[in-house]
């Protein structure tokens, strides 16, 4: 049966490679048979619509192990993670951490443990954009003007930053989008790995211009 490693960068931590990724397992002693490396796509996109994790679940069959440094390379929301694990588990596949002491998170407790994890992160994540919004709120009510309305919708800007971390042209993305090239270069440059500051941002400026 094979073993395969699932490493992962994502758009927020820009420069950065697998490398430290693949050290860390093949010093833990595990056989690996096959490194599957994901990166330019944002941790926000769930695991199977990766094109790295979707080719090597496709290959993946039963009795087959896939091995990850951290639960956060699987995504960063607890339901996207726990949708993995359900569906390696039906599949027959076991999902080992290195994070969890390689512990097999398809079993009942390794479940179990990943459960609390993926939900204290996911809460701790809620928590930091709760009080980024409550700044903002705080700096409105005391009649400074956050800035001009943003014009760019979370979502897309984050779809600009997947497609130009695979290639994309600032030309065709103006093209695909209807955004003048410059606010999307703008854009990027100001925002790449805040687009959760990004997002509370928007929320706080479209409420003070649309009161």
């Amino acid at each position: 049966m094979a073993t395969y490693a699932y490493l992962r960068i994502s758009t927020d931590n820009k420069g950065q490679t697998t490398d430290n990724q693949r050290l860390l397992l093949t010093t833990a002693g595990f056989a690996i048979d096959e490194f599957i490396a994901g990166g330019g796509v944002s941790a926000s996109t769930k695991a199977f619509e990766r094109p790295a994790f979707s080719r090597m679940a496709t290959k993946m069959v039963s009795g087959d192990s896939c091995i990850v440094v951290a639960v956060d390379r699987l995504g960063r929301s607890a339901s996207d993670i726990l949708n993995v694990v359900e569906e390696f588990k039906r599949l027959g596949i076991k999902l080992r951490v290195l994070q969890f002491d390689g512990m097999d998170i398809t079993s009942s407790m390794g479940k179990m443990v990943l459960t609390c994890m993926a939900a204290m992160a996911e809460l701790e994540r809620n928590i930091l954009i709760e009080r980024t919004v409550a700044g903002l709120e705080r700096t409105k009510a005391q009649g400074t003007k956050l800035g001009p309305p943003l014009t760019i919708p979370p979502q897309v800007l984050t779809n600009m930053l997947d497609k130009k971390q695979e290639g994309a042209t600032l030309d065709s993305l103006a093209g695909e989008f209807g955004v003048p090239r410059n606010t999307i270069h703008r854009n990027l440059k100001a925002w790449t790995g805040k687009m959760e500051a990004y997002a509370s941002e928007w929320e706080a400026r479209q409420s003070q211009y649309n009161r």
